[in-house]
């Protein structure tokens, strides 16, 4: 299994969006699909917009899970076939994929892996990294731009804004990238520019080299949800979307929900 997948990004693009797809829980009573439906129909209007997954597709409950089983509604069988309808036509743009923890209760339990049968039924195998992963957005420009982008469910939780980036900002250690992505928290957050010493051996040089971090959202709607009836803070169903610069000269990276 690979850790990297490296997309070349045509020399016309000047802004690349990525869609980050995460926490969508599908099964669950709370999974709000006219969210969904939005964030797929920007991929329609848009046939440059990437994708990549975060973990957390589908909704796997056990008896020893948080939350009550029977806010599981659809069998992870027919899950999986929804995701493979919803999914199919944008197969080519998913650019890595990661499990979640949801994904993490079936193998642990003694069953299968349905984020990895799910990216078998899509025929994007080669994309699936598992826990922890990269993805490089290459610009042909001739004057090359290029994002490392680190890719990972998360673990832990936290009520407020700034906890779950502080868990992001805790990847810089597990790899050397641009940007740094995380689900689980529910959270559309992001923060940076960054900056850290990046040694470069080859000129003598010691320059200084920007870093982003961000937690993306959920598509379960708050009402009679598990942080409704937890006390946990309550956010509205939203995914977020990167959008890359690959100008020359001009490195910048921007989120936004919409």
């Amino acid at each position: 299994m690979s850790n990297i997948n490296i997309v070349r990004v045509p020399a016309d693009i000047d802004d690349l969006r990525v869609l980050i797809l995460s926490d969508l829980h599908v099964g669950h009573i709370c999974f709000d699909e006219s969210i969904f439906d939005y964030y797929l129909s920007l991929l329609d209007d848009d046939p440059d917009m990437r994708v990549v997954c975060l973990g957390d597709l589908h909704e796997t409950k056990l008896r020893t899970s948080k939350g009550a089983p029977s806010e599981q509604i659809i069998p992870l069988p027919e899950q999986r076939k929804y995701l493979i309808r919803r999914l199919k036509p944008y197969s080519d743009r998913i650019d890595g994929v990661i499990r979640g923890n949801h994904e993490d209760r079936s193998p642990n339990d003694g069953g299968d892996d349905p984020m990895d049968i799910l990216c078998d039924c899509l025929g994007i195998s080669d994309r699936y990294f598992g826990n922890l992963g990269c993805v490089a957005y290459a610009s042909d420009k001739p004057r090359k731009i290029a994002y490392m982008v680190s890719i990972k469910h998360g673990s832990g939780g936290g009520t407020t804004i700034g906890n779950p980036l502080n868990h992001v900002h805790k990847d810089i250690f597990n790899m050397n990238a641009d940007i740094y992505l995380r689900g689980h928290y529910h959270k559309a957050t992001f923060a940076g520019p960054f900056s850290r010493y990046d040694p470069d051996l080859r000129n003598a040089s010691n320059p200084m080299r920007e870093y982003w971090l961000a937690t993306n959202g959920a598509l379960l709607s708050s009402e009679g949800s598990y942080a409704e009836n937890g006390n946990y803070p309550l956010t509205y169903p939203a995914q977020l979307i990167m959008t890359l610069s690959m100008r020359k000269g001009h490195r910048s990276v921007e989120f936004a929900t919409k």
